[in-house]
Parts: structure tokens; sequence; C-alpha cells
């Protein structure tokens, strides 16, 4: 059976990030977002802690505790900001993703500094045309290989020393890691980005970028037990902290409704807004145990573990819960008086950050057999994951 009872170990967890979140990630959320990155005194705080690499080996700097302790910390700092929550896990999310696919390694090298790992853009219909459809690819060049492609809109990009780029190569899948300062790498930062905007966020293009065999972190196919694991470890992190958007969202809400008199009476006691606020609860619920269910599977190796479920409910659960809790505060939710109009703005960043909805809704079904075996990133051919647990 499964049990949704958090060990001692991950409730300290939580604990701690929760006392983080409340005390130090809040009161610098809109300062934070008006600069376009965490405080340095904010981000060193942070990387003491290691709250956001709980999941990584030891090996990598991390903690080595499971998905689900990591997912429980992830929307604890969401839920006291999520601009401040991604920009302080870029580095350890990337390292997440190497440390899945490579296994075990000494921290250190080429990790050090800020990195973040940029998803090329898919296309809105995966299902259209054939092979791996990324905006990266790999070109054969007289001296070598050769980068070309565009990131798009990415958190993290401004100000990170290195790349992990997963780019094409035929139709296999190559991870590489590039300096930021590599000839034919261009950002052009976003000024106003609509939400998220802590994380400091930028377009990346990449021009003709020579790479050589140092470059190359992995290599393999979109079916391989260690891609789709981390693949799913990545969306999970994004559905937590979807989750704790939208929980925070649903607790200002609700104690906003306890309080505001109308008529005579607090405007929770009308059923417009309390029927209102109880199904913000709902949506909340069923995204986290989705999120949960998803790292538990994932804790035991099953592959696919449900990461385009758990990432597409907790996208609408966030999305709907923050509209509606703006909604609930009526003219007083769009003013920047209270943090609900941000948290709208943020959930709506979070959720089209990396992979695009129909990319996820195919895999989902395609999970239960229902559409072609479509990975995100290219047409894969039917059939299970290679060598993944059910």
């Amino acid at each position: 059976m499964i049990s949704f009872q958090p060990s001692p170990e991950e409730r300290e967890l939580r604990q701690l990030a929760r006392e983080f979140a409340q005390s130090r990630l809040r009161p610098h959320a809109r300062a934070a977002e008006q600069a376009g990155r965490p405080p340095e005194a904010l981000a060193q705080e942070s990387r003491e802690l290691g709250l956001g690499g709980v999941a990584l080996p030891e090996g990598w700097g991390g903690a080595g505790f499971s998905q689900v302790a990591a997912c429980l910390v992830e929307e604890e700092l969401a839920w006291g900001d999520p601009g401040l929550a991604v920009a302080l896990g870029l580095r350890e999310a990337a390292l997440a993703f190497v440390a899945d696919l490579l296994g075990e390694a000494p921290a250190g090298g080429p990790w050090e500094g800020p990195g973040v790992l940029l998803w090329p853009q898919v296309p809105d219909d995966p299902l259209a045309g054939s092979g791996i459809t990324w905006t990266t690819q790999l070109q054969a060049a007289p001296q070598g290989e050769r980068l070309s492609g565009s990131i798009g809109a990415a958190p993290g990009a401004q100000e990170a020393a290195w790349f992990l780029i997963p780019a094409a190569r035929g139709e296999r899948v190559v991870l590489l890691r590039l300096e930021g300062t590599a000839p034919g790498v261009e950002r052009r930062p976003l000024r106003r980005p609509l939400g998220l905007a802590a994380a400091g966020w930028a377009e990346v293009a990449l021009d003709g970028i020579a790479v050589g065999p140092g470059a190359v972190v992995w290599e393999g196919t979109v079916r391989d037990p260690a891609w789709v694991r981390a693949r799913e470890r990545a969306r999970l992190r994004v559905a937590a902290q979807l989750v704790g958007t939208a929980r925070a969202a649903l607790e200002y809400a609700t104690q906003y409704a306890a309080q505001r008199q109308a008529f005579g009476q607090p405007i929770a006691q009308f059923q417009g807004i309390s029927f209102m606020v109880a199904e913000m609860a709902m949506a909340v619920e069923a995204a986290r145990n989705l999120v949960w269910y998803g790292a538990w599977r994932l804790d035991r190796g099953a592959l696919p573990a449900g990461g385009a479920q758990a990432l597409l409910h907790a996208r609408g659960a966030a999305l709907e819960v923050a509209d509606r809790a703006v909604q609930v505060l009526g003219g007083h939710g769009y003013m920047a008086d209270h943090p609900v109009e941000k948290w709208l703005r943020d959930a709506r960043a979070l959720g089209v950050a990396v992979w695009p909805e129909t990319a996820l809704e195919v895999e989902a079904a395609s999970e239960l057999g229902l559409a072609p075996g479509w990975v995100a990133g290219g047409a894969a051919g039917p059939g299970p994951v290679e060598g993944g647990a059910a």
C-alpha cells in the first residue's frame, strides 16, 4: 500500500524548507522580481542549506534523499516564492539531470559555478513529421561537428556560466556542456518577463558552435532508461513547484475570504465564494497526490513514472487556483499590494517554461497505450521504455 505519511527525516526537511520559505523567501520576493535575480546573501544561504539538492547523490554534492523528499521541499520553497524557488535551484536541477545519466561522480571540475539545463523547443504538434524535431541540431562540418539552433526564453540563462543543452544527432540525443562565453552563443535578456522574473530569463541562440569531444556529456536515445528517469525527475520537480504556487494562492484566498466583510458578514459565508475556494482546495490536493505518486514510483524504479500526468495536472491546477484567488480578492487581486497577481503570473510562466501542453498530453496518452509511443522531443516509435520497470 502507498503511504502518504512522510518519514521523520522527510518531515524535518519539509519543516526546514517551510521555515526558510516563510522567513527568507517571502520577504525578498518583490525585490528579487524587480532586480531580476536573488540577493547574493540569500543565494549563499540557500547554498549552505542545500535544499535544492536534497535528492542529488552525495558524490554530486547532494544529500541523497528520495524523490518524494525532493518534491516535499520544492513545494515548500515555491510556496514561499516561485521565482526564487526556481532561481535558487537551477544549478541543482541541471546536476540532477546529469547525475541520472552518468550515475555517481565526483562534484567539481566543469560543474562549478552557476549553470542551467536549457531545453530546446519542440513543436506544438509532436506527431508532425518524424525523428527528433528539436530546434538544436548537431551537424557535420569540415573540422568536426557544429551546434546550431535556438532555445527560446529560458529561466537562468541570463547569468549562467555554463549550459547543459540536449541536441539531436540524427536519431540520437546528445547532451552537451557549453561555456556561456563560447563563441557563437548569443544571449538576449528578457527585461520584463511575465513571471519568475527573479530567475533571470534570456533567449539563447546558437550559431555554428564548434563542438569538441569534451563537450559531450552523454549520448543515447529518448527511450534509454537513464534519459527517461532524468526527464521524469525534472518534470516532477516543476510539478511540485506548481503545487506550492497553487497552495500559496489557496491559503491567501482562504484567509482573505474569512476576513473580508461584505453585507455584514465574511465573504467566505457566501456560497459563490466558499464553493469556489473548496474547489480550489480539491485541485491542490489532487495535484499534490499525483506528484507524490509519481515521485514514489520513480523512487521504486518505474519508468515512465507518470511525470507527464503530474505536470499536466499541476499546471492546470496552479493556473486555475491562482486565477480564482485573484477573483476572490476582486479588484484588489490585480494590485501589487497582494501577492496573488504575482503567483498567477508565476504559475503561467512556470507552466509553459519547458514542455508544450500538447506534447505532454500525447505522451500521457501513449503511456496508456492510446497514442503512438512519442516521447517529448521526437517520435520514438511504439513500445515501452527500454529496460524500464512497470
